[in-house]
């Protein structure tokens, strides 16, 4: 019997070398079979949706499957809003550290 490769090697992860591709030029592959599987875990370790966008955008996790297939889909922006730098940025410095949770 032939054995399959899992999806997810939980007990040896391909490590991503940072050094191959951060600040290197390259480019996320389009095919998601061309992904490689470092890459592609270490993507999912350090990317995360924000809290208020995962419940505007995802659908609740306590939906029936009917009441999900009638879900409507939110409005998609057809592009992207760019600030600009220095709105970003205060010269003044902080009065007091705000703890974020």
């Amino acid at each position: 019997m032939m054995q399959h490769k899992p999806i997810i090697d939980v007990e040896n992860p391909a490590i991503l070398s940072e050094s191959e591709w951060i600040g290197m030029g390259k480019s996320y592959p389009t095919s998601p079979e061309k992904v490689p599987e470092a890459l592609r875990n270490y993507c999912s370790l350090h990317l995360e949706i924000l809290r208020d966008a995962a419940q505007i955008l995802l659908p609740n996790v306590n939906l029936t499957v009917k009441d999900l297939i009638e879900k409507t889909l939110p409005k998609v922006l057809h592009g992207l809003v760019f600030k600009p730098p220095k709105s970003c940025y205060q010269v003044q410095r902080p009065r007091h550290i705000q703890s974020i949770e």
